[in-house]
């Protein structure tokens, strides 16, 4: 048996943000997703707190171009998640 990865959370919500609609889409992947967030589209007033907490963090984070410098990848933050594009993240379950 394979030992958990433990530098990856047990859950993370794949979140989009679209300002042309002001919704949010989210998908959540791991072992929480029974308990946790459901898959959907909510407005941004419909999300937890904590999710829109994170996102306000992740939302300053600059983007990193691959194109521009391929050896550096849009950075992790532990215990919040990863800005992957101008509107989409992965936000961390604790």
């Amino acid at each position: 048996m394979l030992a958990p990865n433990h530098n990856f959370p047990d859950t993370v919500h794949r979140v989009s943000v679209r300002e042309d609609t002001a919704t949010v889409d989210v998908l959540t992947l791991g072992m929480g997703r029974v308990d946790g967030l459901s898959d959907g589209v909510y407005t941004m007033d419909q999300l937890p707190t904590h999710i829109k907490e994170k996102l306000a963090v992740l939302s300053i984070i600059e983007i990193v171009d691959p194109e521009y410098d391929p050896t550096s990848p849009n950075e992790s933050i532990k215990g919040v998640g990863k800005r992957i594009s101008e509107s989409v993240y992965w936000i961390y379950e604790d």
